[in-house]
């Protein structure tokens, strides 16, 4: 329980644009997970996550404009992260 504690003060700490930058972000991420990885109806089962490398290789060809078949959600997260929008730096 401490941990949560102290990433909710970590993230009260943030400034407001931080925090503002990183909920957009993260519902970006989000909706491309879904977006990336859907599931059918009435079906339950936690999303596919994207990993580290796969983000830095999609950022890569989207800069590159390599990217042929790229879904709104995912073109919106991209474009956040290639404008520098970084997720919250918690401590």
């Amino acid at each position: 329980m401490s941990d949560i504690d102290s990433y909710l003060a970590a993230y009260a700490r943030l400034s407001n644009e931080e925090r503002e930058r990183g909920v957009r972000l993260i519902r970006a991420y989000n909706d491309a997970v879904f977006e990336a990885h859907p599931t059918n109806a009435g079906e339950i089962r936690p999303p596919l996550l994207f990993n580290w490398d796969e983000i830095k290789r999609l950022v890569e060809e989207y800069r590159a404009d390599r990217l042929s078949n790229i879904g709104p959600a995912m073109e919106r997260y991209l474009s956040l992260l290639d404008r520098g929008d970084r997720w919250p730096h918690l401590e």
